[in-house]
């Protein structure tokens, strides 16, 4: 396939046809997604990116997991919008959590897909992403989230004793939600633009995931 083709529309495994261009898909998505990673490196300036520091939490870190979740959220809204309209389904998929179904059913292994975090050439950790979301509730990561975007000042219980729930906004969710997004951007450029490689244009600084995905 020639990438730098943005005109080009692929019909894809899942017999339906993207209406979305390539280039746009590159320019809105994947651009945010390095962008998002490059600024997640810079923290690593100041703390180190490691499991030991899962539980850090800044400023920075609330941004870098809100923006790595609204452009997961985009994307994932995106296809399900135009999948929905091309099968005549007219109940809007309004929350993550149906759309995550839409997602699995066009990807059935979506749950079980790994990406691993390495840094300089160290594996640090292997996450699952989809692999707590489930028919009736979303993972921890992506319910806090929710919880720091709209209760940011609210107090909840932990095993330290009372925390905000600004405290969520953490290492360990910032590496879930940006691993999350990298997997679905993956998904989308092989299956949907065809992309027998999609270490091109994805090719990550920190994440990675297995090839042949549509298994």
């Amino acid at each position: 396939m020639n990438y730098s083709d943005s005109s080009m529309v692929q019909t894809v495994k899942v017999n339906m046809v993207v209406n979305m261009k390539y280039s746009d898909f590159v320019r809105y998505y994947v651009k945010e997604f390095k962008t998002l990673e490059d600024e997640f490196l810079e923290t690593d300036q100041y703390v180190s990116i490691d499991k030991k520091n899962f539980n850090t939490f800044s400023h920075k870190y609330r941004s870098l997991f809100s923006d790595s979740c609204s452009g997961l959220d985009s994307l994932a809204e995106a296809f399900c919008v135009e999948y929905d309209e091309r099968n005549s389904i007219k109940n809007k998929r309004q929350c993550m959590l149906q759309r995550y179904a839409q997602l699995k059913e066009l990807w059935p292994n979506l749950p079980n897909e790994s990406v691993v975090l390495s840094l300089f050439g160290d594996k640090i950790t292997t996450v699952v992403p989809f692999g707590k979301f489930s028919d009736s509730q979303c993972s921890d990561w992506w319910r806090e989230h929710n919880e720091v975007k709209h209760r940011r000042t609210c107090e909840v219980e932990s095993t330290n004793g009372n925390m905000c729930n600004f405290e969520l906004a953490n290492l360990k969710n910032v590496v879930y939600a940006l691993a999350a997004y990298y997997l679905l951007l993956c998904l989308v450029c092989e299956h949907f633009y065809g992309c027998d490689n999609f270490e091109f244009p994805l090719k990550s600084k920190l994440f990675s995931c297995r090839g042949n995905l549509y298994t």
